[in-house]
């Protein structure tokens, strides 16, 4: 997870870029929304002292904790680390060094969902009923833990299988 962020295909089923998160933070698998937002890090440091890293994975395991979502960013002092990039960072860490090497996210589930506004929009319900006041909206990334559901493959309109998930 460190290299790249997608999804991963088990003995058990296959696990979101979510699911591996709350792993590598210690915490019981559960649904948590994905972000809701896209937040760029603003963190130019490549190095974080342990103990201040130790503090940032605390923070995101109250975050998520209280509000059953991943959190957009999560902060490194005054500075911030995208959950892209915390998860990869928190992917490559040993826990054991003097400090943490930052890595940069790759998110490659992000190939799994489209962009084409045609695969959002809801088809008209049959017999004339009119749709008044309907939001529309995108769901959320593919960083929403599904308890080893596979994802939603919009594209495709169906959940994908499992031939279709690689690390």
């Amino acid at each position: 997870m460190a290299a790249k962020q997608t999804f991963l295909l088990t003995d058990q089923g296959s696990l979101s870029a979510a699911d591996m998160i709350l792993s590598l933070l210690g915490m019981e698998p559960q649904v948590v929304d994905g972000p809701a937002m896209r937040i760029a890090s603003t963190l130019r440091s490549e190095m974080i002292p342990r103990a201040t890293f130790e503090r940032a994975k605390a923070d995101a395991v109250s975050s998520i904790g209280t509000n059953q979502r991943l959190p957009a960013e999560v902060w490194i002092g005054s500075e911030r680390l995208s959950i892209g990039d915390f998860a990869a960072t928190l992917a490559g860490y040993d826990g054991t060094s003097a400090s943490v090497g930052i890595h940069r996210a790759n998110l490659e589930f992000e190939n799994y969902f489209s962009t084409d506004p045609k695969c959002l929009q809801l088809a008209d319900p049959p017999g004339g009923f009119q749709r008044a006041g309907v939001a529309r909206s995108r769901p959320a990334a593919g960083l929403d833990a599904q308890a080893g559901t596979p994802p939603f493959n919009q594209a495709a309109g169906r959940r994908m299988s499992t031939d279709n998930n690689r690390l």
